[in-house]
């Protein structure tokens, strides 16, 4: 049973690209050129001698942020297709080349400096720590966990973390973004199946699973639609985060993760 959601979110310090000699303003909209942006401010930041990486990606291979972030590039590069709905594989020329591209546009930062030495080494939890250490200008997050972990902390909150959902493409049209879930299950061997269904069927209960995702302060997206419509608190246009990610998980187009359509992307993650 899904219980809440996420798609990949953008976060970034509004002090350092304004020390760098940017505004908000000045981030580009398209891939390449939004991310090769924080190179930039990397390099300006390190002209005053301010040992600070542009980019915060995640690169470990028990992370699975890495994994979040490299299906993003993918997407992004034109190999949205690789599985499709009915699960079978694609490997054309086309999602071929959108896989290198995806990892050279990964890697490349990492050899020249632009990305954490230790990110190949970074847990889920790293690149947050990375971020609020101030180690970094940006990080790629599957959720907006990294602010509404700082909501007490008002002028980081409002002020001075901005979340943005991923670029468009480089011909400028939206790159969908993935939407995946977090699902609660009860074991086919469980004792107390009946009862494992009667606490799903309570706690599912709109109203109620719509509370508890307010209560974890919006940290993830509700799987229900209908709350958008429901309860002002995922839209209020006073909060600078949640309706960004409300956008770009449930508004506009995304697709399923890949092991949705077949079990064999999900050895492909483990791996």
């Amino acid at each position: 049973m899904p219980i809440k959601g996420a798609a990949l979110m953008v976060q970034i310090w509004r002090p350092m690209i304004e020390d760098a000699g940017f505004n908000a303003d000045a981030i580009p909209k398209t891939h390449d050129a939004y991310y090769d942006f924080f190179q930039t401010v990397q390099d300006r930041l390190r002209t005053k001698g301010k040992r600070i990486y542009g980019l915060g990606y995640s690169m470990a291979t028990r992370d699975g942020d890495s994994n979040t972030l490299f299906n993003s590039f993918l997407i992004a590069y034109g190999g949205a297709g690789i599985v499709t709905s009915d699960g079978a594989l694609h490997v054309d020329d086309k999602i071929l080349a959108a896989a290198r591209t995806a990892l050279e546009r990964l890697t490349t930062p990492y050899k020249k400096g632009y990305v954490p030495p230790g990110a190949i080494n970074w847990s889920d939890a790293d690149n947050n720590s990375a971020f609020y250490a101030k180690q970094i200008v940006m990080t790629p997050n599957a959720s907006i966990s990294i602010p509404v972990a700082q909501m007490e902390k008002t002028d980081q909150y409002y002020k001075e973390i901005i979340s943005t959902g991923i670029p468009a493409g480089n011909d400028g049209k939206p790159v969908p973004d993935v939407l995946s879930t977090v699902s609660a299950f009860i074991p086919k061997a469980g004792k107390n199946i009946d009862n494992g269904k009667a606490f799903l069927r309570w706690f599912t209960d709109p109203v109620r699973l719509n509370g508890y995702q307010k209560e974890i302060r919006g940290r993830f997206l509700p799987v229900m639609p209908a709350a958008l419509k429901n309860d002002p608190y995922w839209l209020d246009p006073s909060d600078p985060h949640r309706p960004i990610a409300a956008k770009y998980g449930l508004i506009l187009p995304t697709i399923a993760p890949w092991q949705a359509y077949t079990p064999a992307y999900a050895q492909v993650v483990l791996e």
